[in-house]
């Protein structure tokens, strides 16, 4: 399957009745215009040459007049469409930009008024590869918050546990407030988590001491 590659697209065809032959003297002349763009899955992205044109005579088949041609030429425009993948990157982009200043809004609102239940995604590097594992608040105090820690870290990115994950509730973590602000802003906070629901599995908790593992709600 050919992924990327280059097309000539046919950007303009048609018949000129008064265009007359330099060779014949017959009236009629066709012209078609090309040019050629890269393309990604058949998606345009940008021309990459110059605009191409082609004539014959509807008598002899000859071409039209190289004045005339140039003059087609000049008048025609690269349509808008091969800038399609140019333009699909482009939002893709000022998306990603909207979406991470959205997420850091977000941790910051949440940081700043946190409740029980909030599910924090953490990330780390281990020799020089990033692995993600959860924490969930479990009790607030003045100046820290104690969490549980789920079982698995994860390797790429999680949005929810996996089957046979679960948090562990006889070790418990403390972090100061001061501490989560400096993760945030160091970026070991990829996301917090609030309102989630079931299917998520946050709410599972085993507790070793007990042998007993508990599903709570907010």
């Amino acid at each position: 399957m050919l992924v990327i590659g280059v097309k000539h697209a046919k950007i303009k065809e048609f018949n000129d009745p008064y265009s007359q032959c330099p060779h014949c003297s017959n009236f009629g002349i066709d012209y078609i215009i090309t040019q050629k763009y890269l393309h990604f899955f058949w998606i345009p992205l940008f021309p990459v040459s110059r605009k191409l044109i082609d004539s014959s005579c509807d008598e002899c088949g000859n071409f039209a007049d190289v004045n005339k041609m140039m003059e087609v030429l000049e008048n025609s425009r690269t349509p808008i469409y091969l800038f399609s993948g140019l333009f699909i990157i482009i939002a893709l982009i000022a998306l990603a930009f909207y979406l991470e200043k959205e997420s850091v809004e977000h941790r910051k609102q949440y940081l700043a008024n946190p409740k029980v239940n909030d599910v924090y995604t953490i990330e780390e590097r281990i020799d020089n590869k990033k692995h993600y594992y959860f924490i969930k608040v479990n009790n607030i105090e003045a100046d820290s918050l104690l969490f549980y820690r789920n079982q698995i870290t994860y390797d790429k990115y999680p949005l929810s546990l996996v089957l046979g994950d679960y948090f562990v509730g006889d070790s418990v973590l403390i972090f100061l407030k001061s501490e989560l602000e400096k993760m945030n802003q160091e970026g070991k906070i990829s996301y917090i988590q609030r309102n989630y629901d079931s299917s998520d599995g946050f709410f599972l908790e085993y507790h070793y001491q007990t042998t007993d593992s508990s599903v709570s709600g907010e």
